[in-house]
């Protein structure tokens, strides 16, 4: 068609040969990092989120602020009155109290703890029974007219403390009213000291009439004891008062008797037996003084005899003093015996009293002895008789002793209670206070303003939470895994840059939008493709439309022809054409679509733009035009024609998502650049069309991160005169930049 021959290194229906972006030097372009999920939300995308949503964080606050401030100064005055009541436990006889719990006649509450007694009685003192005895008194002032209930009103203002360390209770009364405050609290505590009075007086009267019933319980007790003693006794008269037994005492008694007639016997069955040993003149002879010294000097010789015996059997001398000697007293023993002898006259014979001594004793003590085995038997008849006797005497003395020990306790009792003090007392009545406590306005007028800013700022947050979308450039670059070409601030539109509905930076080429561009065409000079040249040809693309695409390549085109680069744009986007407005004199050519359809060569469609250096090929007439024609053979062989004739070629493409155009003219360029609009997507949408792109082997460039409006300057050098889009008067840099392109021309040439 209209002469143009295939590139040489493309064959007759052969494809144009897929081949991915490799850069020349990797060492000056950006790695391209893993692709890698969403990190989730850190504190720099929360501030950033508060500076673009700023207006949606007052807005909630001041409507939310201005209310809450306005009911704040609504709010009536509190005002607090206060008193201080003294309570203390009343303590009874904790044995007479124990005493009285033990037998189960009531009277726990007589020893109660100290802290539970206090407790138990704030407890009713906050209670809503009580407020509504005091607001129902006639002494004091009826509530005001509208009340719906004064004693939920008093019960829900009344608060009590107690003093560490102390009995002592501060009871308040928070109101509208001061002087009904201060009334209602102290006919409150009246009325409390009241009660407590009287309960501590029918403690009191409880105690001692249940005491006088366990008392007369006591001695009925005692009396019906003292009738079985005195039944028993008179069953059994050997039972004495005292608890004894008379038939033991007797058997003790007779005991003892046998005991000495049995000794009585012995001594005479002795007797008996020393006359038969020793008679005096024959059997019956009387035993004189005479008989029993020579009963003695017998025995003594004896003993010296056995003595001279041991001492012979120890000493063999003959000339032993101690021999000697016992030989000598043996002499005189046994020559006193002999007198004795010789002297002794025979007794007269006596009558033997000793046998009639014994048989008479003898028959004394089986007297005793049978008396005592029946009182013995007595005894054990009596036994278990005497056992209960003894039971109920013991019984008896118990029941005397706890009765002489109630009527002690008793009167002490009475006496103790006579002297008490009262259970609770006013220490400190309620005034009328003067100054109210609540509330604090200029407090809470600061809160309600921090809660409102803390809601509007929440809300900001919630929604920066729930935003998925991308706005920041290093994400897009992280999770693609691209590298980042370039990033474009969002510009405000004016009439000075507004060029055919896109952004034209050439009109002000100072500004932070024409460096932005320039840096991307800096990005795009160390690139190589494929087969080793320069990029000349490069297709701006998108995920979707509306991410800027086409002012980018409009933009991007502009830059390159301002820097002295032969540049041709051509605009290939068949279904929705933006760029013919832009030049004039683009409406009335055939464009691309007279080129494929084979109406005029490719030269005739290409309109001179008034900035040197610049040629546009706009799309024509797409009506009734397959989609099919951008991946012909003619379409191919026009980009290897114009891109042999200029030194940099970039096609405006149609966006990718949904659509396969993008993806049949990427495989005609040596790379291609992915525009990205700040806060358009989610990275899901924009990692599909990388997916579509790389499955279709286009090779990709990197991402151009357009639209960018938080933290633009950390990305730019200069100060606010470029921060808003606008650039400061052209001053020597921008005169030498408007002449840089008729140098290079003229260097050409």
């Amino acid at each position: 068609m209209d002469g143009l021959m295939p590139h040489p290194s493309l064959g007759q229906g052969h494809a144009y040969p897929p081949a991915p972006f490799q850069p020349e030097n990797p060492t000056i372009h950006l790695t391209r990092p893993v692709a890698t999920s969403h990190q989730g939300k850190t504190a720099g995308d929360y501030v950033r989120a508060l500076w673009r949503r700023g207006w949606l964080a007052l807005a909630v606050a001041l409507p939310v602020g201005v209310a809450g401030c306005l009911a704040v100064l609504g709010m009536k005055d509190v005002y607090r009155a206060q008193a201080q009541v003294l309570i203390e436990s009343p303590h009874f006889d904790d044995i007479l109290a124990g005493l009285l719990t033990h037998q189960g006649v009531g009277g726990g509450r007589a020893h109660e703890p100290e802290v539970k007694y206090v407790a138990n009685r704030l407890m009713k003192l906050r209670g809503l029974e009580l407020a509504g005895r005091v607001v129902r008194d006639p002494s004091v002032d009826p509530p005001p007219p509208g009340s719906v209930d004064p004693a939920m009103e008093l019960w829900k203002g009344l608060s009590t403390k107690m003093l560490p360390q102390t009995s002592r209770c501060e009871v308040a009364l928070e109101g509208t009213d001061p002087r009904r405050a201060a009334q209602w609290l102290n006919r409150l505590i009246e009325i409390f000291c009241e009660d407590l009075q009287k309960e501590h007086e029918n403690q009191i009267q409880q105690v001692k009439r249940q005491s006088n019933v366990r008392l007369q319980a006591l001695r009925t007790e005692q009396n019906e004891i003292e009738k079985k003693v005195h039944e028993l006794a008179e069953r059994n008269k050997a039972f004495t008062a005292g608890g004894g037994n008379v038939f033991e005492k007797r058997y003790g008694d007779l005991t003892l008797m046998l005991a000495q007639k049995r000794g009585q016997i012995e001594s005479l069955e002795h007797d008996a037996m020393m006359s038969r040993l020793y008679p005096r003149n024959g059997p019956g002879a009387a035993f004189t003084s005479e008989d029993h010294h020579l009963e003695t000097l017998i025995e003594r010789k004896r003993r010296m005899t056995l003595e001279a015996k041991r001492i012979q059997g120890v000493t063999k001398k003959n000339f032993d003093p101690a021999r000697t000697h016992l030989a000598n007293q043996l002499s005189d023993v046994i020559a006193q015996i002999e007198e004795i002898q010789a002297h002794k006259r025979p007794a007269e014979p006596l009558p033997d009293f000793h046998e009639m001594l014994i048989d008479r004793a003898s028959r004394q003590f089986e007297e005793i002895k049978a008396e005592a085995d029946q009182t013995f038997n007595e005894w054990q008849d009596s036994t278990p008789d005497h056992q209960k006797y003894l039971r109920l005497l013991a019984d008896r003395d118990e029941k005397i002793k706890a009765i002489a020990q109630m009527e002690a306790r008793i009167a002490d009792f009475g006496m103790l209670a006579d002297t008490k003090s009262k259970p609770a007392e006013v220490l400190q009545a309620a005034a009328v206070p003067v100054t109210p406590v609540k509330p604090n306005r200029p407090m809470m007028i600061g809160g309600m303003i921090v809660l409102a800013l803390g809601l509007g700022c929440g809300l900001v947050c919630l929604l920066e939470t729930l935003d998925r979308k991308v706005r920041v450039p290093e994400r897009v670059s992280l999770d693609l895994g691209l590298p980042l070409c370039g990033v474009v601030p969002r510009i405000r539109r004016s009439a000075k840059l507004h060029r055919g509905g896109h952004l034209w930076t050439p009109a002000m080429p100072a500004s932070v939008e024409a460096d932005a561009y320039r840096n991307l065409r800096a990005s795009l000079l160390g690139m190589r493709s494929v087969s080793g040249g320069s990029v000349v040809t490069l297709l701006v693309t998108s995920a979707k439309a509306g991410e800027g695409k086409s002012t980018t390549a409009l933009n991007l085109a502009a830059t390159c022809a301002r820097a002295g680069e032969r540049t041709l744009l051509i605009d290939v986007d068949l279904r929705r054409p933006s760029l013919t407005e832009v030049f004039e004199g683009a409406r009335d050519q055939a464009g691309l679509v007279g080129f494929l359809r084979g109406e005029v060569p490719w030269q005739r469609t290409v309109v001179r733009t008034d900035l040197p250096h610049l040629d546009f090929l706009p799309t024509g007439d797409p009506r009734d035009v397959p989609i099919e024609v951008l991946g012909t053979l003619e379409l191919r062989q026009l980009i290897l024609a114009v891109s042999g004739q200029y030194d940099r070629v970039i096609l405006d493409g149609p966006a990718v998502l949904g659509m396969a155009d993008c993806r049949m003219l990427g495989r005609l360029v040596d790379a291609a650049l992915l525009v990205v609009r700040s806060g358009a997507h989610e990275v899901r949408p924009l990692m599909r069309a990388k997916a579509m792109l790389e499955q279709s082997r286009v090779p990709l460039a990197g991402v151009v991160f357009n639209g960018l409006i938080e933290d633009f300057k950390d990305w730019s050098s200069y100060g606010s005169a470029y921060d808003a889009g606008y650039g400061a008067l052209p001053g020597p840099s921008a005169r030498l930049e408007a002449a840089t392109p008729a140098l290079v021309g003229a260097g050409r040439a």
